[in-house]
């Protein structure tokens, strides 16, 4: 069921049909000229393929209950992944290009803001996702509490996240995060900001070999460092189909049972009803 904007928050104006807008922001860590490039890119790249199907799956399997709020959603290619699995989806995204980007995709409703700029009411959202954001923000823990004081008791969380500090690289600098994680870590931060774990897996597990290689390469040999570091999961070279054969494999694998080996981590939690307990 498509949840009403309008009596979740009274901060945002629909400017067109499902089109919500709230107060600017400020200090973004996604940019007008990041989301350009993965409009482009997303629709050929195995990497963002993957992600979106695990997602599905384990949203699958530990389903909401009501719409995902997919918080810093960027172009929607999530959004659009579980919206087209049947699951009710709000897009709540800042950047005003990647908002309008993920309402041409068909997303319906877009919230162009972030989640503290929306102001939607205390406890009102059924579950949150933060697909690759969390890494993005400085205070992690704090965030996390903030979604929790929106989200309905016992309302779900659904994460994705890097894995392994040591394979921090050019692409993490020039993505703009701020720390890859340690499962261990992640689990901590999460049930210190209020949450209890329900599931967490790796992912990605093709892909620590190559990146473990790629920081240790000369930037000169892999081809410098630029804005927006390409994807080798994009393509049709043979290296690209045969780490796409390895994420259909593990994605099989997947649905029977978690994994500790990758370069990302999912997670589901839910919020604990006693929000005094939020402090941790």
């Amino acid at each position: 069921m498509t949840p009403d904007i309008a009596t979740l928050s009274a901060a945002l104006d629909e400017t067109e049909p499902g089109f919500w807008v709230g107060p600017p922001a400020a200090d973004l860590q996604y940019d007008s000229a990041r989301s350009a490039h993965w409009r482009e890119a997303e629709d050929q790249s195995r990497w963002h393929q993957h992600r979106a199907e695990v997602i599905v799956d384990v949203v699958t399997q530990y389903p909401p209950a009501g719409a995902v709020f997919d918080v810093g959603g960027g172009n929607g290619f999530v959004s659009r992944a579980l919206s087209r699995a049947g699951f009710s989806v709000v897009l709540v995204e800042p950047v005003r290009e990647a908002a309008a980007t993920g309402y041409e995709r068909g997303l319906r409703p877009v919230v162009n803001a972030t989640l503290e700029t929306a102001s939607f009411a205390p406890g009102s959202l059924p579950a949150v996702g933060m697909f690759d954001v969390l890494e993005h923000l400085a205070d992690d823990t704090g965030s996390l509490r903030r979604v929790h004081e929106f989200l309905q008791p016992a309302g779900r969380l659904y994460l994705t996240v890097p894995k392994h500090q040591w394979l921090w690289s050019a692409h993490d600098e020039a993505a703009g995060h701020q720390r890859r994680y340690a499962t261990r870590i992640l689990l901590d931060v999460v049930t210190r900001a209020g949450f209890d774990i329900e599931y967490h897996s790796s992912f990605f597990t093709a892909l620590v070999a190559p990146m473990a290689l790629r920081r240790v390469m000369p930037a000169r040999a892999r081809g410098g460092s630029g804005a927006v570091v390409a994807d080798p999961t994009s393509g049709h070279g043979l290296a690209a189909r045969a780490i796409g054969a390895a994420f259909s494999h593990e994605r099989r694998r997947l649905r029977r049972r978690a994994r500790h080996i990758g370069t990302s981590i999912i997670l589901v939690a839910q919020a604990r009803a006693a929000r005094s307990s939020a402090g941790g």
